[in-house]
């Protein structure tokens, strides 16, 4: 039995000799120090070239915490991605590693200029990972990795920070290259992705020592840009923005307005909302959205009568403000024809071509959506 034991023991030896081989070649031999590890990518441009504008830790010899990296921003540009990512190598002297990229910002103009060639060569490489998040700049995407943040100096962490906590809040609305890939194949092909604006702070206004020197800045996240296979479409403001939130996901954050019996206004807190669409004729699909709510301040009791809590009126004015919010986030998308819910999907799953004849190539024009809104109290 020993030597049995012993000898399993010296397999060990060569198979552990055939795993760093393989795991050598993946790599491509390149070593860690030789690599620029991008953990922001932009990219601009609407002409004939493409601009990259990478947000980079170069590793320092001799250390390996956060402190002993640098930050540092290069640029590129090409006819095409690729041309422009091995020129981005070229400019920094490492090669470029897209393994740990968190986030990648397109500028507007690049967006209006047509972006189908650079999103699919995005997803259908390897390039960075399905969790990567695809975030709308308001103007060049570049210039927001040369801002000041007072909270926090690498711009590139804290728009992954803003999206990753907001993320269940309404009219935040996160776009992951895994989800922008399966919407691109949807019938619609309709995307979205979060736009982020650049709001000039007050000194003072948001830590002691903000404005002190340099101008600085902070980043909002309440608008959303809606995009077809081609490209830009349309940008939704901030109640539309939320009435994609209600429609297309899970919400257990952010908070709703109503006005109590004495016409005081007042918040309720989402606690939970739940969205469900389903197809209940061929021309026509309802989504039942579901949240769990409870007044922003605690109940009190006056003369012997209990007061702030939601009663029926003040539940009725969240049902409609929730169905009005994503009525109007459809209406608004429909008329650029852009299927924001995918709801040629749902109704094609279910009645196929049966849908097909009835509806259309110009579906959006033919389908009613009707939602129904159930909100329970705590």
């Amino acid at each position: 039995m020993k030597k049995k034991i012993v000898s399993r023991k010296w397999l060990v030896i060569p198979l552990l000799f055939v795993l760093f081989v393989v795991l050598g070649n993946l790599s491509s031999g390149i070593n860690l120090l030789d690599r620029a590890i991008v953990v922001g990518l932009a990219v601009d441009g609407g002409g004939e070239e493409i601009e990259l504008s990478a947000q980079i830790i170069v590793p320092k010899n001799g250390g390996v915490s956060s402190q002993g990296n640098t930050f540092a921003v290069y640029e590129s540009k090409g006819a095409t991605l690729q041309e422009a990512i091995e020129n981005l190598s070229t400019t920094i002297g490492l090669r470029a590693s897209f393994a740990h990229t968190d986030v990648i910002l397109f500028g507007s103009d690049f967006l209006r200029s047509g972006t189908a060639d650079v999103l699919e060569y995005i997803f259908k490489s390897d390039l960075v990972r399905d969790s990567a998040l695809l975030v709308a700049a308001a103007y060049d995407a570049k210039d927001l990795f040369k801002l000041k943040l007072p909270v926090n100096e690498v711009v590139s962490y804290h728009l992954v920070e803003m999206l990753n906590s907001n993320r269940d809040e309404a009219g935040q609305n996160p776009m992951t290259l895994h989800k922008y890939f399966y919407n691109y194949y949807t019938l619609g092909g309709t995307n979205y992705m979060p736009l982020v604006n650049v709001l000039k702070e007050e000194k003072g206004s948001i830590s002691p020592d903000s404005g002190k020197g340099e101008d600085t800045y902070r980043l909002e996240l309440s608008k959303t840009v809606v995009l077809s296979r081609e490209g830009y479409v349309m940008r939704l403001d901030r109640e539309d923005s939320k009435g994609l939130s209600y429609a297309d996901k899970r919400l257990n954050s952010g908070t709703l307005g109503y006005r109590d019996e004495d016409g005081v206004r007042r918040e309720a807190v989402i606690l939970d909302s739940k969205a469900m669409f389903e197809a209940v004729a061929e021309d026509e699909v309802k989504l039942s959205v579901v949240t769990m709510c409870r007044p922003a301040e605690k109940a009190y009791s006056e003369h012997g009568e209990q007061k702030g809590g939601l009663d029926v009126g003040a539940v009725g004015q969240i049902k409609g403000q929730i169905a009005a919010s994503v009525e109007a986030c459809f209406e608004h998308c429909r008329q650029k024809d852009c299927d924001i819910f995918a709801l040629g999907e749902v109704l094609y799953r279910k009645y196929g071509e049966k849908f097909k004849v009835r509806c259309g190539e110009d579906y959006l024009d033919k389908v009613r959506l009707t939602v129904e809104v159930t909100v329970f109290t705590k």
